[in-house]
């Protein structure tokens, strides 16, 4: 048995499987026909209570009909039980990223990952985000020009860099990562999280970024001061 010192600090990688979902609805629904056919009995013995002389209401008897409930109850639920069948696996589980880091038993970095949609774009290298709440994104290492400045030419650049962002992301499943900082400063500039993201096909990420596919078309770069 694997012996682990107490009092440690470690990280938790949790990857999610959608079929535990499926396993649990399962589960709920045989719950809620056993609870149908237990008022169903119930009902039955309403219906037969008045025929039973009140004196043959003693403790066996009572006893007798409980049980008679509860065997019938118990026979529906195991043969209502969905049959075993293999779990179907998840494209974002098996996905070549996802496989790759756990055969190598490589350690995630410190972050959070989450799936979402992107409900709009902003601008090249900002888009926003809606999961369980709605939240903006800055891309990291994605620096396009700006879209709402006086500079005629900037400004080109810049709504053109939008418009590929929207072709790339807009309305579209996405999966979100944001990396763990010193301080919650270090995580958001300007009501933004910093993050990147990926456009999930199938279930499964692209092989690049926003980020990368930005600058490796142009339309961005990977630090401020320079200009595409």
């Amino acid at each position: 048995m694997l012996s682990v010192p107490r009092g440690r600090r470690c990280r938790l990688f949790l990857p999610a499987h959608s079929s535990w979902r499926a396993a649990m609805a399962a589960r709920a629904h045989v719950s809620r026909s056993a609870s149908a056919l237990f008022l169903d009995v119930w009902e039955i013995r309403e219906m037969n209570v008045a025929a039973i002389p009140r004196r043959s209401w003693q403790p066996p008897f009572v006893a007798i009909v409980l049980g008679a409930m509860l065997c019938l109850v118990l026979a529906f639920v195991a043969h209502a039980a969905p049959p075993k069948t293999a779990p179907v696996p998840d494209p974002a589980f098996t996905s070549p990223q996802v496989a790759k880091m756990l055969q190598a038993f490589e350690c995630p970095p410190r972050g959070i990952t989450v799936d979402g949609v992107v409900a709009r774009v902003i601008d090249g290298d900002t888009v926003v985000i809606q999961s369980q709440i709605e939240f903006q994104i800055r891309l990291l290492d994605c620096w396009a020009p700006e879209s709402r400045t006086k500079d005629r030419i900037e400004k080109q650049r810049g709504l053109a860099a939008k418009e590929r962002m929207q072709e790339l992301a807009d309305c579209k499943q996405c999966r979100v990562f944001m990396p763990a900082a010193g301080t919650l400063s270090e995580m958001i500039t300007m009501g933004r999280i910093l993050g990147r993201v990926w456009i999930l096909q199938d279930g499964s990420p692209s092989d690049m970024d926003l980020s990368s596919i930005m600058v490796a078309e142009g339309h961005a770069t990977q630090k401020k001061d320079l200009k595409p």
